[in-house]
């Protein structure tokens, strides 16, 4: 029996071994998205690393990605329906998450920056094939903060974010904490968000006494909402 060269053989079994592939016709790498586990790397979206989630609500996975494109921020994504929807990112790009909104498959986006201590959000979702920013009533934007902002004339503040089920949503929820001599005073807020309006629900304050520094100051922020349902994060 005639004997193939080592390379046909070595060939033969290299392709053997590769995984078949049945590229989409529209976009093969939008056709092997299949979850929103964020522990598994999702394909890029012209070129970006992105997140893999339902942003639109049509039960198909969507990619979103936060990062620079011709010098600026850029948010962006690219919906399985072939929609490429973009709005100004937040300083360098740092972050990017997607939450729950609801238990029906609702998504919002949370974008943002940090400082040495802290991350600053807004939240963008998508409505009638539009990615815009979720406002408040007023017209500015919906901003959610984790961390200490260090304020040379106001202070150190501390800040946290949450989500907390009412009787048919998820309510973002924002809490700030300062330090008023021996006492940390603390504000919170929840927010109803319906298409890309952010509905001030409510809103309460306390005080209680200043035992330890900045970090008790964030703790207590924490303490006062619950995390968020993390659908996919970068």
């Amino acid at each position: 029996m005639r004997r193939l060269p080592v390379y046909v053989v070595l060939a033969v079994s290299l392709a053997a071994c590769m995984p078949s592939v049945n590229p989409s016709a529209s976009d093969s790498s939008r056709s092997s998205v299949r979850s929103t586990d964020a522990t598994h790397p999702s394909p890029e979206c012209d070129g970006h690393l992105s997140l893999a989630a339902d942003l639109d609500g049509d039960g198909r996975a969507d990619l979103v990605y936060h990062d620079f494109v011709r010098g600026k921020p850029e948010l962006g994504v690219c919906t399985a329906a072939d929609s490429r929807l973009t709005i100004p990112g937040i300083g360098q790009s740092e972050l990017l998450e997607v939450i729950a909104l609801s238990a029906h498959g609702r998504h919002a986006i949370l974008f943002g920056a940090t400082s040495i201590s802290a991350q600053f959000y807004e939240v963008a979702v998508i409505v009638h094939d539009r990615l815009t920013k979720v406002q408040l009533p007023g017209g500015a934007p919906l901003t959610l903060t984790n961390g200490l902002e260090l304020g040379e004339s106001k202070g150190v503040r501390a800040g946290a974010f949450g989500c907390e089920e009412s009787d048919t949503d998820v309510e973002l929820v924002r809490v700030s904490v300062t330090r008023s001599a021996d006492r940390f005073v603390w504000h919170r807020e929840a927010f109803v968000v319906k298409g890309a309006a952010a509905t001030p629900g409510a809103a309460r304050s306390g005080v209680t006494p200043a035992i330890g520094g900045n970090s008790a100051m964030l703790e207590l922020a924490r303490s006062l909402t619950a995390p968020c349902h993390i659908v996919a994060v970068q």
